[in-house]
């Protein structure tokens, strides 16, 4: 009887489990608070002019060997965090000039633990080596200029960064570590995923709880990092960590384990992973969980602007999401004010309803209500490139190359074709049609040609990337589709050596260069319908407007035309770049009601009068998902300042759509997170308008007292 009961149970556990997600009930986020649910920092550490001063004199003493100078860098290190109340890298180097001055007075560093030792090794050997590249790369003193092409200089330096902070010893310390381990329902035998793991921080303390009898896959896409797992593993004997190379959508774990654990990944999950891969990557764990078996998840907390690395995610969007994976939602702990972990347990959960509150209660009125239902992130920021390449992209690019060098009218047409039957399958919105427009062109007739080139704007785009037999435009597809063997390429990083378009295109550039091409797409009307957008917009002759984040122009252009003489367009940037273009573009063709204006890197910016509106066209998910709480603060700000009273905000931005639909490429945002904050800052809702399913229009008003 009692292994039929047992029996049933196992295969309860296992329909439950193989439950379609539809058939989950959704989940009601109720959202009444002025902060984003979600930040994924640009910079997850922040260096100020304290920080760099100290850096120089740490680096200093031990390029000195004084004793007496490491003594004072210490105790700087320690005033630091006192004084900006932040850890950072501080602790981290602080360790290692205690640890230098106790070998140099004791002969020998007091470390009692292998990782930490392993940690002090790495960063002292060769007189310095790595520790002393950290301090000038990651602070920028000594007027470090490295020889290397840039992408390997920042590959190296993100690796030394990392293995600073997550293997920081000091991180027992400040991230409460022995709390968490102890909180981690794990006992000798057990089998574990840590994935995320870094150079196996808490591998190897999971390691120790386990036992030899247990085991911990110490998990990471990075391959360096599993490499310096596997080197250190070797090194010290360690048999129970086993280093496993995941991919983005894959774990990679061939095993049935009985708890996952997950560190200070999960808003990058949530946040910044392709829709595909995130959900291949939450079923490839439960491919690999036994039913019932734990997953342990530890992320950040909002803490008003002075968060852990700049990122935080409420636990409500990983409650919600992890509820339609069919994860059940167990209990939270409070790590500290700036941390707290989660404990889930692979079983189909109940959960209806979850609450994120403001803190100030009686500002109910502002509740708004998104409905969960399939487990897609309500917020995603993307990469910082447009979208991933893939190897159909590639081979389109190639084909692209061909048709610019050659000029063979058969071979653009065919590659016009090509793109044709990918755009629909694999690119909605993104530069593929951009680089489909300049095949078109070249298959044209030299009279279909001129009437291609007939609007100014279209024809700038294309005179500024067909330039020199199309040099800007041939070097961006080489290094953008990885065509060509950067090791053998030295690349400038400078764009302010005037317009010389026939440098090698450095990092900064090449991001200009992705801008325009994508924002000024000459075909930007066909996938966005840009007409029905305008159309929406109650701008008439005679308005002032402020086109914010204006890009190289493509909106602010249409604004001029409709505005007329009486008007006038304030396109504003913080990319001097696209403002540069634009400033030519309307000196060429006389268009004399559109003023430039520089925005500041603090979001701050200035025009000379009351504007009636306010564009934002793909930005408001930065503002949201990117901006720290108080670069928010003055960006809105901002806008509440250039506008009238009876003026109007219009928000055009991306949505997340149905798995039928092709999605936009890059980043999108729920309404209803734009709707929800902007009603803490007095403006309200007064139209919506979906023009295409992957793109809206929110229209704000000031809210009446």
């Amino acid at each position: 009887m009692k292994k039929l009961f047992q029996l049933i149970l196992i295969l309860f556990i296992y329909f439950s489990l193989s439950y379609n997600r539809s058939y989950c009930t959704p989940i009601q986020l109720n959202i009444n608070t002025k902060h984003s649910l979600l930040r994924i920092g640009v910079d997850p550490s922040i260096r100020t002019d304290k920080g760099k001063q100290l850096a120089n004199s740490f680096f200093d003493s031990l390029d000195a060997n004084d004793i007496n100078l490491l003594k004072i860098s210490s105790r700087n290190y320690l005033n630091i965090q006192v004084i900006e109340k932040q850890t950072l890298d501080y602790s981290a180097l602080k360790w290692l000039c205690d640890r230098v001055i106790e070998e140099k007075t004791k002969g020998k560093p007091d470390i009692h633990d292998t990782l930490s030792l392993d940690y002090y090794k790495y960063f002292v050997s060769n007189n310095y080596k790595f520790l002393k590249e950290y301090l000038l790369g990651h602070y920028g003193i000594k007027n470090y200029k490295p020889v290397e092409e840039a992408d390997i200089v920042k590959n190296r330096q993100s690796f030394l960064e990392d293995l600073i902070l997550f293997n920081d010893p000091s991180r027992v310390n400040w991230d409460s570590a022995d709390k968490i381990i102890n909180l981690i329902n794990v006992i000798k035998g057990d089998k574990i995923v840590d994935i995320g793991a870094g150079f196996g921080f808490y591998s190897n303390k999971l390691a120790e709880k386990v036992g030899n009898t247990g085991i911990v896959y110490s998990v990471d896409t990075n391959n360096l990092y599993t490499g310096y797992v596997n080197n250190y593993t070797k090194a010290y004997n360690i048999p129970n960590i086993i280093p496993i190379h995941s991919k983005e959508n894959n774990i990679s774990v061939n095993d049935k384990v009985d708890t996952v654990f997950m560190c200070s990944l999960y808003h990058i999950i949530y946040g910044w992973a392709q829709e595909g891969n995130r959900k291949a990557f939450l079923n490839s764990i439960k491919q690999v969980l036994k039913p019932g078996g734990r997953f342990y998840i530890i992320d950040n907390s909002f803490f008003n602007g002075n968060e852990l690395n700049n990122c935080y995610i409420y636990k409500e969007l990983i409650i919600s999401q992890l509820q339609m994976y069919g994860f059940k939602y167990i209990k939270h702990y409070d790590i500290s004010s700036k941390r707290y972990l989660l404990e889930f347990v692979y079983l189909p959960g109940s959960l209806n309803s979850l609450s994120v509150k403001n803190n100030n209660t009686s500002e109910s009125d502002k509740n708004i209500s998104i409905s969960i239902e399939d487990g897609r992130s309500i917020i995603h920021i993307g990469s910082l490139d447009s979208y991933d390449t893939t190897p159909k992209g590639i081979l389109g690019a190639r084909m692209v190359l061909n048709v610019l060098t050659k000029k063979n009218k058969k071979d653009a047409a065919n590659t016009v074709l090509y793109y044709d039957n990918l755009i629909p399958n694999e690119n909605f919105g993104g530069e593929y049609t951009a680089l489909q427009w300049f095949c078109k062109y070249e298959a044209a007739t030299i009279s279909e040609q001129k009437s291609i080139l007939k609007d100014p704007l279209i024809k700038s785009y294309y005179e500024y990337l067909s330039n020199d037999n199309y040099k800007i435009l041939k070097n961006y597809i080489l290094y953008k589709y990885k065509l060509i063997d950067r090791s053998k390429v030295s690349i400038k990083n400078d764009i302010n050596s005037g317009d010389d378009d026939t440098k090698e295109i450095g990092r900064t550039k090449r991001a200009f260069i992705e801008d325009f091409i994508l924002f000024n797409n000459p075909q930007r009307e066909n996938w966005e319908k840009t007409s029905d957008i305008l159309s929406h917009l109650p701008i008439k002759p005679g308005n002032k407007i402020v086109d914010l984040g204006s890009g190289s122009g493509y909106y602010s252009y249409k604004f001029s035309r409709i505005v007329g003489d009486s008007g006038r367009v304030y396109a504003v940037d913080t990319k001097k770049a696209h403002l540069d273009f634009i400033n030519s573009f309307t000196k060429k063709y006389f268009i004399n009601n559109i003023t430039t204006v520089k925005a500041g890197d603090d979001q701050g910016y200035y025009i000379p009068e009351k504007a009636d509106f306010i564009f934002l066209c793909s930005l408001y998910h930065i503002v949201y998902g990117v901006f720290s709480h108080n670069e928010r603060e003055i960006f809105i700000k901002a806008i509440l300042n250039s506008l009238h009273n009876n003026g109007k905000l219009i928000i055009v931005d991306n949505c997340p759509v149905l798995d039928s639909t092709l999605p936009y490429h890059g980043p999108y945002i729920t309404k209803e997170l734009i709707i929800s904050q902007l009603a803490h800052y007095g403006l309200e809702l007064s139209e919506y308008y979906q023009t295409i399913p992957q793109r809206y229009i929110l229209i704000f008003k000031r809210k009446l007292d």
